[in-house]
């Protein structure tokens, strides 16, 4: 008489070991995905926003194409900013991009103002970024 087939749902060095090759596969797809060679094509981006013709801190700038990650950054001291894809990647998808900029709510309190819809929530502000370094600056009126 043959042995009785043991069933590796109730096998439990079988089954931990089922987990642990899915819990690994797992993590190599997802970390598939996280690499940089599944990136879009990307142009760096800095510049200088001014606000009636003065350099304007505190601004937080976003740059948005649909389908891809937007690219955000922030303007320093002196109106300077770059902008970031991902934590450690500069720049921004290559093609045409609504901008947004504001007050970050930091600076917006402390300045008591804030900038037309027409840079941020209605935004009309569009540039096109291609690839290599791009300098975009802008120069935006408070009314």
């Amino acid at each position: 008489m043959l042995p009785a087939k043991k069933n590796f749902l109730n096998h439990k060095s079988t089954f931990v070991t089922c987990v642990q090759v899915f819990i690994v596969a797992g993590l190599l797809v997802s970390l598939v995905g996280c690499g940089k060679g599944d990136q879009p094509d990307l142009g760096t981006v800095s510049g200088v926003v001014t606000v009636d013709g003065k350099p304007a801190a505190g601004l937080g700038i976003l740059f948005t194409q649909r389908g891809f990650r937007s690219s955000g950054g922030c303007t320093n001291e002196a109106g300077e900013y770059n902008l970031k894809y991902l934590r450690d990647t500069m720049g921004a998808v290559v093609g045409k991009h609504e901008i947004r900029i504001d007050y970050l709510p930091q600076e917006e309190k402390k300045r008591q103002r804030t900038l037309p819809k027409k840079y941020n929530r209605e935004s009309e502000l569009f540039r096109v970024v291609e690839s290599g370094s791009n300098v975009i600056n802008f120069d935006l009126q408070s009314e």
